[in-house]
């Protein structure tokens, strides 16, 4: 719970600090620490919230829990209509807010009880001399486990899951805003004219990853976890390449975000109810965060490479739409992967 506590409040109060940036340098160092903070905050809850409800409605309640994602997308196009105006310095001031609140929060915090077994097992185990086979194994270093005959079949479906994901979404996130501006620019809408609309178009998108959130974890239950994936992956190909490659005017956009905020948003429950499924509880934490951060080093290169191709694709559509493709590895993920659903949370 520390560790939780810990990484909002480097998020929080990195965010707020890139206000007073007043050097390239120094913005892309605390913007580094803050992702140091965001990266750490989402792995720590995902499994946390897993073990804290492994028995009762998980998937629910881990599907309503990723709304924070789809929120985050919703808040930010809200402070941007109010804040923005007033410059890009106080858009980021905002951040200290999940510091302030985290305050009142850090009170009814509970370590569940599951960690807490796996914390004295190992202390239990580190005061014995001769250990089994399993005790050893048990005992190594957690990165190091997720490698084994047991478990690497498991961390390969994980990464290449969050590999499909991450590469769908994030050069779409990066560049719809300037792809919406792009359209109204040939409609004769441009500068201040135009933040209303594409403000709106990126709520559009954040509703819709928030009910895709939610959506999620029911569907998990009823038709399984792979099927489910399966349905947003294809989801998002087919509304995202719809969106890029085949819309040439703004009017459809806002209603295709927030078709396509559903599916290439709202798939990323599947990263905290499938992949914690994938994994016993003594390495979740570990697994879910090599997993996505696997994913997310390789698809740091994704904005880039995209830009690359912009020129030679005829333009940021382009671009955006030959990136959502990469949503096939997600499906490739769950093909490889097991069914989880009628399985109990893994000890």
């Amino acid at each position: 719970m520390r560790t939780l506590a810990l990484s909002i409040l480097i998020y929080s109060v990195f965010t707020a600090l890139q206000g007073f940036s007043h050097e390239v340098w120094q913005l892309g160092l605390f913007r580094f620490i803050a992702g140091l903070g965001t990266g750490a905050e989402l792995m720590i809850a995902i499994p946390l919230v897993a073990e804290a409800f492994a028995e009762t409605h998980r998937a629910k309640i881990l599907g309503f829990m990723m709304t924070g994602g789809g929120f985050g997308n919703l808040f930010a196009a809200y402070i941007y209509d109010w804040v923005g105006p007033y410059g890009w310095r106080y858009v980021f001031f905002t951040g200290i807010v999940p510091a302030l609140l985290l305050a009142f929060l850090r009170r009814g915090m509970v370590e569940p009880e599951r960690f807490a077994a796996v914390r004295a097992r190992r202390q239990a185990l580190a005061n014995r001399r001769d250990h089994t086979e399993e005790e050893r194994e048990f005992l190594r270093i957690v990165p190091l486990q997720l490698f084994s005959r047991g478990l690497r079949f498991q961390t390969l479906v994980g990464v290449l899951f969050a590999l499909g994901t991450l590469l769908a979404v994030w050069t779409a996130q990066a560049w719809l805003p300037t792809i919406q501006s792009l359209l109204l620019e040939k409609e004769g809408i441009k500068g201040a004219a135009a933040i209303p609309y594409v403000s709106w178009g990126m709520k559009l998108w954040g509703i819709g990853g928030i009910v895709g959130y939610i959506a999620f974890g029911y569907i998990a239950d009823v038709i399984g976890r792979r099927p489910t994936i399966l349905l947003y992956s294809v989801g998002t190909l087919v509304v995202g390449l719809y969106l890029f490659l085949g819309v040439s005017t703004y009017g459809p956009y806002p209603v295709l975000l927030l078709i396509y905020g559903f599916f290439v948003v709202g798939i990323f429950s599947g990263h905290a109810i499938y992949m914690s499924e994938l994994f016993p509880t003594h390495v979740r934490s570990t697994a879910v965060a090599f997993c996505n951060g696997s994913g997310r080093i390789f698809t740091s290169f994704g904005p880039l490479v995209a830009g690359l191709l912009v020129v030679q694709l005829g333009g940021l559509s382009n671009a955006t739409g030959i990136m959502t493709g990469f949503a096939v590895l997600s499906i490739s993920a769950v093909m490889l992967g097991r069914e989880t659903r009628d399985e109990q949370l893994p000890r």
